[in-house]
């Protein structure tokens, strides 16, 4: 025997609650709701009657949305599919490869800094090494003065 498959309008119907409202609990609440097809030929199974006659009552309760979805897990328990598991696992390794990142982006900047400090070193140390190089010129220049001055 054929389950049977309703649309939107034929939910509204028997639980005589707007359209409207019911292609808004839709929308916020896909995932939880049993269907087949796409588009205008999308249907739901008669368990999805349930499904949102639960998100009615808690809108109603002005339960937020984060409340009503833990509350549908709950009753409604959704098996875990294949693009669950896929879109869970690209979830890992997107944040996995981002943690990754920005790992290596923090010891880059680490070493950036030390290599800045290290080159900031050497011409300090370049610098000291003219000078003194220009001193002992200078006190050479003094000697060979003084050496000359006496040979006369």
């Amino acid at each position: 025997m054929d389950k049977e498959l309703l649309s939107i309008t034929d939910i509204a119907k028997r639980l005589a609650i707007p359209e409207s409202n019911l292609r808004y609990y839709r929308d916020k609440f896909d995932k939880f709701i049993p269907s087949e097809g796409d588009g205008r030929k999308k249907r739901y199974c008669a368990e999805a009657i349930e499904i949102f006659k639960t998100i009615a009552k808690g809108m109603g309760k002005g339960q937020s949305e984060t409340e009503i979805a833990e509350q549908l897990r709950s009753e409604f328990p959704q098996p875990v599919t294949a693009v669950d598991e896929i879109e869970t696992t690209a979830t890992t390794a997107t944040t996995k490869t981002q943690q990754t990142l920005e790992a290596v982006l923090f010891i880059i900047t680490k070493y950036e800094k030390r290599i800045t400090d290290l080159e900031r070193r050497e011409r300090e140390r370049e610098i000291a090494l003219t000078s003194l190089n220009l001193e002992f010129e200078d006190h050479i220049r003094m000697v060979d003065k003084r050496l000359s001055a006496s040979n006369r």
